[in-house]
């Protein structure tokens, strides 16, 4: 191979056929000298003191690193998602350490807390971790396995509140790492909450079990405190679509969302990421009853739908026990809500388990009911009233 070389201005440039590396000009970075190092087992061995890394540690302190699970997607995209979202933090730098794994250095450590507190974001309805930087990192291996997530233990017996317990109880789903001011105080006893370092690989339990002091199992339900999605404060449309998951609902029904059949996944991905969902929508027809469940606590089968119900049956993952549940949006002219009041019935003749019906049926069962100077008609009682009938019949 053919190699050509130059010297220039005090820039070395080595050219080929093939690449051309260049060797920067020497003034433009950091002067360095010449250390003796002292021969060990027959080598020279350098011994790197705190003193010599002091300033770069207290320099990366500010760096959170950030992957996102199970996607490698290329630094371009990363950089300008990054600068989507970064509010008012102050951003220094943007770096990737290699494929799938980047390096954000903040202008102050306030911004690198902020965000690491936050812990998970979402891109492209995957998770986009972020985990604070420390001097014990090897960013050339290092992978995040765990993120420490604020954990609920809804109606936890205040007898378990105490650090022992606590940690006991904790060490179930990882490793706990502290509570909040509120369960260290004990001033609001409705739950415990915990910050649990959980493995982002493996199953995360619904509940957890454990043997009280008199050796009885205690079954307890679990809350992960759920990320906010990135992109709710851009989609006022679409309301809060995380209360589901902030409340640790599980299954939900969304009426009057109007939203076209082509967009489905699209709101979907970004409103639950995780859950299952079905719609009734049809290319003639924008979807006005949308349901959507996590599928680790519910296995949701639809058994009928048309433009105003969906009715489905429901089997708990854990019980294995089975209901049904009918959403109901209703139309608002009688002519158009007479089929929907004919498939209710219809469905209540083969009930033979418990059966749930929700929704909005723009009707009442007595005049007192309705709210508001809008007069409700004979007509909408009667409908309401024949159907109660018939089902207690």
């Amino acid at each position: 191979m053919a190699v050509q070389e130059t010297r220039q201005a005090g820039v070395l440039t080595i050219e080929s056929n093939r690449i051309v590396p260049r060797l920067v000009d020497p003034e433009e970075g950091i002067n360095l000298k010449f250390v003796s190092t002292k021969f060990l087992y027959g080598k020279k061995i350098a011994k790197i003191n705190i003193e010599d890394v002091e300033a770069d540690i207290e320099y990366w302190q500010n760096a959170v690193v950030c992957s996102v699970l199970r996607a490698n997607p290329p630094y371009k995209i990363i950089q300008g998602f990054v600068k989507h979202i970064r509010g008012a933090f102050e951003i220094d730098k943007i770096l990737q350490v290699r494929k799938g794994f980047f390096l954000i250095r903040f202008g102050n450590l306030q911004d690198k807390l902020a965000v690491k507190k936050r812990g998970i974001y979402y891109f492209d309805a995957k998770p986009f971790l972020v985990m604070g930087w420390n001097p014990q990192m090897d960013l050339q291996n290092e992978n995040i396995k765990s993120l420490p997530i604020w954990v609920h233990l809804p109606e936890l017996d205040i007898k378990f509140w105490g650090s022992d317990s606590l940690s006991k109880i904790g060490s179930i789903l990882g490793i706990p790492l502290k509570t909040d001011k509120y369960t260290r105080d004990k001033v609001m006893i409705k739950y415990a909450r915990l910050l649990i370092d959980i493995p982002l690989h493996g199953h995360f339990p619904d509940h957890i079990e454990f043997f009280n002091e008199d050796g009885v199992l205690v079954i307890k339900r679990n809350a992960a405190k759920q990320p906010l999605h990135i992109a709710d404060q851009s989609t006022p449309e679409l309301g809060n679509p995380f209360l589901a998951l902030d409340l640790s609902w599980s299954l939900i029904g969304l009426l009057e969302t109007k939203i076209k059949m082509e967009n489905d996944r699209h709101i979907t991905a970004r409103a639950f990421p995780g859950w299952r969902w079905k719609n009734n929508s049809t290319p003639n027809i924008k979807g006005r009853v949308w349901i959507a469940w996590q599928p680790r606590m519910h296995e949701v089968q639809v058994l009928q739908k048309s433009d105003q119900i969906m009715h489905c049956c429901v089997t708990q993952v854990f019980t294995n026990k089975k209901f049904y549940i009918t959403f109901v949006y209703e139309m608002n002219h009688d002519q158009q809500r007479q089929p929907m009041w004919e498939d209710l019935k219809a469905l209540s003749q083969h009930m033979t388990k418990a059966w749930c019906i929700l929704g909005n049926f723009n009707a009442v069962l007595y005049k007192e009911d309705r709210r508001g100077s809008n007069v409700i008609h004979d007509t909408k009682l009667r409908e309401t009233a024949d159907f109660m009938e018939y089902g207690e019949s």
